[in-house]
Parts: structure tokens; sequence; C-alpha cells
């Protein structure tokens, strides 16, 4: 029986067959998919061919030099993200660090036996994002470059490294110790402002708990006993990603950032009461809108808010009540400066906010104003 074949080379009848055997950089720097042809007198040895292949570039046996950015996105796609313990959120972190910095860098297009440690330092010195943002990308590349040589594909060139220096520029982390803080005034003027709205409790308990607008997002009423909250939950965002790439988003309930996130704050009689009629509101909008929860803070359809729509509904009601358009985590900021300049302890203070570091707490939200640091440097006795 004659094979049946599809093509003719040189006067020879082929079967040929386009199969998909990885990725590959294109002229624009950018991954996309890479097909080969493969040939035989029939479909099947054509296909095992294709096969025979797939199976050496498995076991490296390839004279096809491995890029740094195809074997980047293919480590995140099916070792990071599937295996490494951390959390979603850091994952997300790390990865969109790497994605957003070096992955369309001329580095990713460098094959991985060509790269020194140089070459990696300079293109770090090249970075312009911030502090947290280089250690993110600094740690994926040395989880990446660790399996690289656990695998001995390349050795390790992280070892060399030194990160550069970025000097903070961000608003609310000033060099002189300061801190951005809701004034009294404008905390009067969101909670009063806020009356009747459906966000009102959250700002109510922001400012009165210093929660993480996550860990806030996770309260269910079965967290709140005996007048004491307690928290052990955030809502956590987290990016989902194809080939190194985003693909989309997903909101999911995650344990607390750390161990000593989890805490238990006391509430006031005044916090509880807002709660009370907040559950009221709560159960009548349920019974018309047909949903049911146990979660404090939901949409109208009952489902986990997104926190950056949050955002833009927290922003829409300042300008409305006159009051600067303010990260929430300056509830937070404003909870732990308040509590230092009324006398509490600084471990208290810790335990309330759940810092692991006390260092921390001390560092970024103990805000010493400049009119308390002329009262005390007036009461000097040794001024002239």
């Amino acid at each position: 029986m004659a094979n049946k074949t599809n093509c003719t080379i040189n006067g020879k009848d082929y079967y040929r067959i386009r199969r998909k055997v990885g990725k590959k950089i294109n002229s624009k720097g950018v991954w996309v998919d890479d097909y080969k042809l493969f040939y035989g007198k029939n479909k099947s040895e054509a296909e095992a061919k294709f096969a025979a292949f797939m199976d050496n570039l498995n076991k490296g046996i390839t004279n096809k030099p491995l890029h740094f950015g195809q074997m980047m996105d293919t480590f995140i796609t099916e070792v990071f993200l599937k295996d490494s313990p951390y959390s979603d959120s850091t994952k997300t972190r790390y990865v969109n660090a790497y994605n957003n910095n070096l992955r369309e860098s001329s580095l990713a297009g460098l094959a991985l036996s060509n790269i020194k440690s140089i070459d990696l330092q300079a293109a770090y010195n090249a970075l312009t994002c911030g502090a947290s943002t280089v250690r993110s990308l600094h740690n994926l590349v040395t989880h990446f470059y660790r399996y690289l040589e656990n695998e001995n594909i390349c050795r390790d060139i992280t070892k060399n490294i030194v990160l550069p220096k970025v000097e903070k520029t961000k608003g609310n982390a000033v060099s002189d110790g300061n801190v951005e803080t809701w004034t009294a005034e404008e905390v009067k003027t969101i909670l009063t402002g806020s009356e009747g709205h459906r966000l009102h409790l959250l700002f109510v308990l922001a400012i009165n708990t210093g929660c993480r607008i996550g860990e806030l997002l996770a309260l269910r009423y079965d967290d709140i006993e005996n007048g004491v909250l307690r928290v052990n939950k955030q809502v956590v965002i987290s990016d989902e990603f194809i080939d190194g790439r985003k693909s989309g988003q997903k909101i999911q309930i995650n344990p607390t950032k750390t161990k000593s996130s989890i805490r238990s704050i006391p509430l006031s009689n005044a916090v509880l009461t807002a709660v009370e009629k907040h559950a009221a509101w709560q159960q009548v909008e349920m019974l018309r809108n047909g949903y049911r929860t146990n979660h404090l803070f939901t949409t109208q359809t009952g489902n986990l808010y997104d926190k950056h729509s949050l955002r833009t509904a927290c922003n829409r009601l300042y300008k409305r009540l006159g009051v600067p358009c303010r990260s929430f985590h300056v509830y937070r900021h404003t909870f732990g400066t308040t509590l230092a300049k009324n006398g509490v302890p600084i471990q208290t203070v810790a335990a309330l906010m759940g810092h692991a570091d006390i260092n921390v707490t001390r560092e970024y939200y103990i805000n010493i104003d400049t009119d308390d640091k002329t009262a005390a440097i007036s009461k000097l006795v040794f001024n002239p």
C-alpha cells in the first residue's frame, strides 16, 4: 500500500507536519510560539520524528541555545507558580516585577551560556523602579538561577550581585520619619459625611483598628465576639499567568500576612453600635437583592470587593466631602501615630497593628510633627 504524502521536495514525496516545539524571541524582543516542520515518508514517521525531537529537547539534548527570557517564562509557568511555597500575592509581586522591568530587556534575548554576573549586574543598575521592586525581581531571579544550577543547565551567577541602592521617594515614607496621616478634622469629615453610605463602617473600623484593607474586607460577623475583633485572614487579589504573561485576576481569602498579623483588637461601644447598624442595613439589602453572606463588606450582589474598584469608590466620596484622595493605608498610619502620641507603649502599638518587628512600628508609624519637635527642643536646659 502506497504511503500517503502531502508535499514534494526535490522530486521526492514526503508527509509534512507543523508542530509547536516551544517559544522563541522575535525581532521585537517578544517571546512567541516556536513552530518546526517535520518530514517523513508517511504521517507516522513524521510524528515519530517530532516525538523524538521533543524527547531530546526535554532531556536537554539540543544544539539550540537556551535564552534567558525563554527559560524564565518556562520556569515561572511550570515551576515557580506551581510549586513555590510563597503566597499568591507574593508570586504575583515577583512575576510582575520581572515582566515590568526585565522581560523585554536586552538581557532576556541573550543565551544563558553567554550571560555573566557583570551582565546581570548591569541590568540591575539600569533599573528605575523602587527598592522593593528590585528586591522582588532579585528574589525571583535568584530562585531561577538556583533551579538552573540544580538542573545542571548553568551555574548560579546571582551570588556576586550587589543590589543597587534606591532612594525612597514614596510620599508616606519621608526621610525625617514622618508618615502621611489624616488630621482629626478630616477624620470627622469622613465619618460624618459617610453616614448612610455602604462604606461607612469600613471607615469606622479602619480608623479604630488600624487593620489593613485586605484584613477588613475579609471580616465576617463571627470574627467579632464579646466586643473583640479577631483578625486572622485577608482578601488577596492575585494575577493569573499563562507563559509568564498576566492573563487575568482572581479574588480570594488567604491567611494573614504573617503569624504576628493574627491578633485580637478590642472595639469600643461606639464601634460595636456601628457594626449593629451596618448588620441591620445589610439584612435589608440581602433580602432586596437576593444574596446571602456572613461578610461585613460585599458588593450589592454579595461578592467580595475588588480593592481597586473600592479605591475608586473611596476617592469619589473624598472628592464630594472635600478631603484629599489618600491611600486607604493612611487610616492605618493615623491609627498607629495617634496611639503613640497618646502615650501608648510602642510594644502595645506593634501588637495592635500586627507588626512582626517592633522597629517597623518605630520607624514608620510614630509620627512626631514639627510642633512636637519644637516643643521638645524648647525644654532643653542648655539652650543659649
